[in-house]
């Protein structure tokens, strides 16, 4: 008999596996707590009545936690299994590392050839863009005399505008520093001076013109006009005059200096403001010259209408008849650039 009043059937205790006898001691400790509490209760005056069981209460929870025992002990699975689930692991996680990696690297491969097939595409169309503007603006100013690329400082505009300054200012400039001199730049002798520089500046450039025609075998380098048949070469004949410009653009003053003066004639007295004045009538010249088309002076001898000439003393001109020019007319592909200018 227990010590709970119930009556153990025989065997049962057989039944019990090692894995139920911790459960049945811890229990067995509980219910002697609980005594040894009612027993201190009783001894302090406490009345408690002790509570009401069933005769078979104490087999019946033990029954109940040898059952929860065994099934817990049945539902984990074996080390050896567990160990076999987790090992593994190792291998299938390296390999969706390497997956990834590999996935990773493809598509940044992918985006990255994108990217440069875009950036190929978007360079062969700004380089499209750019020739078709170029072509379309070489077009416009060839049609349009008043449309210039501003950036170039040769261009006709600024070149013309330096004309017009050489014809006011350095003029008289150069009048006023030779005023005391014994060869004073007056009206009559400023005019051939002027005509010799153009003149030598001219036949200089022509000649330049002509070896390199003969060397490239373009014969149309040395047309007055630059027009051509065919337009491969119009546009040989456009890059060569640019280029030749640009680079008298460039050249330095002692250069136009030498030029101006070796221009002159030898009985001439050769002053400072002299020699000045007509290098820069030849620098000026020069530039007008290289331009596309060409703009070259006139000095004509025959009778000349009014509306080609103004007189240096700004005086009304009548009637068709010689004058003695001072400044020459300026024409390009037979279009009257700029007035001569004349004087009595």
């Amino acid at each position: 008999m227990s010590r709970f009043g119930g009556n153990t059937r025989p065997g049962r205790a057989e039944q019990f596996n090692a894995g139920a006898q911790p459960q049945f001691q811890m229990e067995t400790r509980r219910n002697e707590q609980v005594d040894s509490y009612n027993w201190h209760s009783h001894n302090r005056g406490e009345i408690e009545a002790p509570p009401t069981k069933h005769p078979n209460s104490g087999g019946m929870e033990m029954r109940q936690m040898m059952a929860e025992v065994v099934n817990i002990v049945r539902s984990k699975p074996d080390r050896h299994e567990i160990k076999a689930q987790f090992d593994h692991l190792p291998e299938e996680l390296q390999c969706v590392t390497g997956s990834a990696s590999q996935c990773f690297i493809t598509v940044s491969r992918e985006k990255c050839h994108e990217k440069e097939e875009e950036y190929r595409k978007l360079k062969e169309e700004n380089k499209a863009l750019q020739e078709k503007f170029q072509s379309v603006l070489a077009k416009t100013v060839r049609s349009h005399r008043s449309s210039e690329d501003l950036n170039d400082p040769s261009r006709e505009s600024a070149v013309l505008e330096r004309d017009h300054m050489l014809q006011t200012q350095e003029w008289a400039k150069a009048k006023y520093a030779t005023s005391s001199s014994f060869f004073p730049l007056r009206n009559t002798n400023s005019g051939t001076i002027i005509q010799m520089v153009f003149s030598k500046c001219e036949e200089n450039i022509k000649n330049k013109l002509a070896r390199i025609s003969s060397f490239l075998q373009c014969p149309a380098l040395t047309e007055a006009s630059g027009a051509t048949s065919s337009k491969q070469t119009s546009e040989l004949v456009r890059e060569i005059r640019n280029h030749l410009r640009n680079l008298y653009f460039n050249y330095s003053e002692a250069i136009y200096r030498q030029w101006g003066e070796a221009a002159l004639p030898d009985d001439m007295e050769k002053s400072e403001a002299v020699v000045k004045f007509a290098a820069e009538c030849y620098r000026v010249y020069s530039l007008l010259f290289l331009q596309n088309p060409p703009i070259t002076a006139v000095w004509p001898k025959e009778p000349v209408s009014p509306l080609y000439i103004q007189h240096v003393d700004l005086k009304k001109l009548e009637g068709t008849k010689s004058r003695k020019f001072l400044w020459p007319i300026l024409f390009s592909e037979g279009n009257m650039i700029k007035n001569g200018v004349v004087y009595d």
